[in-house]
């Protein structure tokens, strides 16, 4: 008795769909990474990363960096996965929300009290993730 495999153009695009998680996945990760970075390197460059507004004050740790560097992550792969569903020009669409939801980002940085250098490191915290995420989620869209 011999074992023969054979794929069903279901199972490719089962195998598709799996090797497109596992990049999204890495891709996830890695902009965990690249924020995590920029965050040791201001941190041993002495910024303190310390904000504060009328409401209260706040250090942001590592583990804060990169939870909501997980969370926008996450969110933004999950809009991607919703837009592939409803249209062909899923990667069209989420580059340029995606992009609008990196420039808006900026804006809260400047609202808070924080010294120039934790500013600066928050720019880059926020750009090191959009150059991670922003060209390679679309990338392994099925569609457009």
């Amino acid at each position: 008795m011999t074992a023969s495999t054979t794929f069903s153009p279901s199972s490719r695009t089962a195998t598709a769909g799996s090797a497109r998680r596992w990049i999204r996945a890495l891709t996830v990760g890695a902009a965990i990474v690249a924020a995590s970075a920029v965050w040791f390197v201001a941190s041993a460059l002495g910024v303190d990363f310390h904000l504060a507004d009328g409401q209260g004050e706040v250090v942001l740790t590592l583990p804060i960096i990169a939870g909501f560097t997980l969370v926008c992550s996450a969110l933004g792969w999950a809009a991607l996965a919703l837009f592939e569903h409803f249209t062909p020009s899923a990667a069209k669409i989420w580059s340029a929300l995606a992009t609008a939801v990196l420039v808006l980002s900026f804006v809260p940085i400047f609202l808070e009290h924080a010294t120039v250098g934790t500013e600066i490191s928050l720019v880059l915290v926020h750009l090191a993730v959009g150059v991670v995420l922003i060209p390679r989620l679309p990338k392994t869209t099925s569609r457009g």
